[in-house]
């Protein structure tokens, strides 16, 4: 479905209430104007802004809203739910008194196939609230967002602006080393301004409240146990495009995908391997020097919480390519050294 599309649909559904990720859209406001302080426009005309994964999210309207503020002329708002997009469209207009405002547009796009309906080097800012947070389980998935995301950047100083809450460890050598990027990557850490989901005023702070809110050293180191301002902050990237004498430069997925799956997987061997030496230990103690069924090994490899996310079926997947690489004794048991080979190739 097209921006067209979502223009078109009935707009009789009842009213949403917005929600936003990790933070209000006004806590993010001097972010913005710090990303849009580089932005080159041509005279008279204001900053085009891309929000992708907005959902029901209304830091759209917010810039608008305070265009004279941020000198924002267009936003476009980018999900894969059609249904949200209608009822946050339908919200725009019923605050326009009924009237169609095109500064705001909404646009449906699933990202792993289709590309967003906007021309090459037209956009100063793309906005990511917590989409690439989503999207890291599918290198895929990811390779698309960033391919989009940097065809879409105006070549000459566009921002990539992420608002995140995973790891600086995973994410800072995943911007930086793109196959393909020529931009300048920074980070730093904001507090969160979380809504208050129990109350029915939905107001946002103002911009200068909201530049006073001091950082947290939460994040400033790569650590599996964050501190006690975790879940009180949130990591902020610019991916600051440098200027280039090939506008038309486009980012390869496929290289892309690679390195987003090498650069997880080294950051999960390294920060939060499954194979610890206690798991060894207790693997040891468990198996002995015989061997248990693959319903017994599946209980007693994995804890519940892991079985929460990989259920028996999908590790039966798993344990059918890792016997037909020959690495298994036997495709219906396990022993000690099978079990933490087959740990090592899943890590």
């Amino acid at each position: 479905m097209s921006v067209v599309d979502v223009m078109q649909c009935d707009e009789s559904s009842e009213d949403i209430r917005p929600f936003e990720w990790l933070t209000s859209p006004s806590s993010l406001g001097p972010r913005i104007r710090e990303a849009l302080e580089g932005s080159v426009k041509a005279d008279g005309d204001g900053s085009r802004v891309l929000h992708v994964g907005c959902g029901s999210s209304a830091l759209g309207e917010y810039l608008l809203e305070n265009s004279t503020l941020y000198g924002i002329s267009r936003v476009i708002n980018v999900d894969k739910d059609v249904s949200t997009l209608r009822r946050m469209r339908s919200r725009w207009k019923k605050k326009n008194a009924g009237l169609d405002d095109c500064r705001l547009q909404y646009e449906q796009v699933d990202l792993l196939t289709e590309k967003i309906k906007c021309q090459s080097n037209t956009i100063d800012l793309v906005i990511d609230k917590s989409t690439l947070d989503c999207t890291l389980c599918s290198e895929e998935t990811t390779a698309s967002l960033l391919t989009e995301v940097y065809r879409l950047l105006k070549a000459n100083g566009g921002v990539y602006l992420l608002v995140s809450f995973h790891n600086v460890g995973l994410l800072q050598p995943l911007l930086e080393n793109c196959p393909g990027t020529d931009w300048d990557v920074s980070h730093s850490v904001m507090m969160r301004q979380v809504e208050d989901l129990t109350s029915r005023d939905t107001r946002c702070i103002s911009p200068q409240k909201a530049s006073r809110m001091e950082s947290s050293t939460a994040w400033t180191e790569s650590s599996c146990t964050p501190d006690e301002m975790y879940r009180k902050t949130v990591n902020v990237f610019f991916c600051r495009r440098r200027p280039s004498g090939d506008h038309t430069h486009e980012l390869d997925r496929t290289s892309v995908s690679h390195h987003v799956n090498e650069t997880s997987n080294k950051w999960y061997r390294d920060e939060s391997p499954m194979l610890t030496e206690q798991r060894k230990m207790d693997l040891r103690n468990a198996f002995g020097d015989g061997t248990l069924d693959l319903e017994s090994c599946y209980r007693m490899v994995f804890s519940e919480e892991e079985r929460d996310h990989l259920d028996f079926e999908f590790f039966l997947d798993d344990w059918k390519s890792f016997c037909e690489r020959g690495i298994s004794v036997g495709s219906d048991h396990m022993d000690y050294a099978t079990a933490v080979a087959f740990l090592e190739e899943m890590q």
